[in-house]
């Protein structure tokens, strides 16, 4: 087994994102009474088929697999690295609160709505999140007793797969906050493949990256541009998840990084199905394109200071490229002064919501 080396984080303090609104800490801070977090009876995660590396071995955080190249190796040993200020080797960050100021841009009908929000997570069974939206009462929770939607006065069961519209806007923010957490600590990835991958330019097209054989449309020509000047590496992951049409995390990802050459700290990430989807699926996951924009040193560790998050438009035919909209469907601005990496969190704190 290979295990990611020590010692390799490199010092960079990076400021607070202007512009981000300071309101009142949201809700959700108040211990309850009596004393202590309710204890909660642990409900078994759904059964399934462990999953494995390319060697047919069990997947290990921070471990590659047998025979990964050497330059696979240096890139992701500088990617587990890149966002630890600690001493040692990084350590696991098993739970965190974030707070982000995000606005959500409508695909079809146009105009954005700006909110506040934070998430509590917790790495447990499918992994616990709960995702407060303090302005708007509403509340997303993926928990031991299941997933839910508090919306006002109204809990919403969301095993009920007839909530679909609920469901795909709580998927949605479930998947925001495991990406969050897996570019926070890269070195918790289990790994089932690590390959390096080169970007070179498609000619006739300045918005198109080329990865051997496989052509990606990005957002900006300014990302093509700088996608030129990153090291590169691909890794089958079930740790990152899709934006839109999540599959519960019952699965492996494909997903390719950009990383900055200096530092190894990501900046343009692809994150996918494991198999693409046939074009004219109109239910299949989809991709996400995030652009990482800065990052902010708390406590010993680097967090993500802006995600903007592009999601991947419906192929119009079989032979388009894989093609991204042009502005960001969620731009997120973390929220320092209400963010706490490595938590202490407990079942409590992930039960079922409960209308105020």
């Amino acid at each position: 087994m290979l295990r990611p080396a020590a010692g390799l984080a490199l010092a960079l303090l990076l400021t607070a994102p202007r512009g981000a609104a300071q309101d009142d800490a949201p809700a959700g801070d108040t211990p309850p009474q009596g004393g202590g977090r309710p204890q909660l009876p642990v409900v078994a995660p759904e059964a399934a088929a462990p999953l494995v590396d390319v060697n047919g071995r069990p997947l290990e955080a921070g471990v590659l697999p047998e025979g990964t190249s050497a330059a696979a190796q240096e890139r992701m040993q500088r990617l587990f690295a890149g966002t630890w200020l600690g001493e040692g080797a990084p350590r696991p960050m098993g739970a965190f609160v974030v707070t982000f100021d995000a606005r959500v841009r409508q695909q079809v009908e146009g105009g954005s709505t700006d909110v506040r929000t934070r998430f509590l997570f917790k790495e447990e069974g499918r992994g616990w999140i709960r995702g407060e939206f303090p302005r708007s009462g509403r509340a997303s929770v993926r928990g031991p007793e299941g997933d839910w939607l508090l919306d006002g006065d109204e809990v919403v069961d969301l095993s009920d797969f007839s909530n679909a519209e609920s469901r795909r806007e709580h998927e949605r923010w479930l998947a925001i906050a495991r990406n969050f957490a897996a570019l926070s600590a890269p070195s918790s990835l289990r790994v089932a493949r690590a390959e390096t991958r080169t970007a070179a330019p498609q000619e006739g097209d300045t918005r198109s990256l080329r990865f051997d054989e496989r052509v990606v449309r990005l957002p900006t020509a300014r990302q093509v541009r700088r996608g030129l000047e990153l090291a590169w590496i691909e890794v089958e992951s079930p740790d990152f998840d899709l934006v839109e049409g999540s599959d519960g995390r019952r699965g492996l990802r494909r997903v390719l990084l950009g990383l900055t050459p200096d530092t190894g700290r990501p900046e343009l990430v692809l994150v996918e199905p494991l198999a693409r989807p046939a074009w004219d699926d109109e239910a299949a996951p989809r991709a996400a394109w995030v652009e990482v924009k800065g990052w902010e040193e708390l406590g010993e560790r680097r967090l993500p200071k802006q995600l903007l998050v592009h999601r991947e438009l419906p192929p119009s035919g079989p032979a388009q490229p894989q093609t991204f909209e042009g502005r960001a469907g969620v731009d997120l601005y973390l929220v320092p002064s209400q963010t706490r990496p490595d938590a202490d969190l407990e079942a409590g704190d992930f039960g079922k919501p409960v209308p105020r």
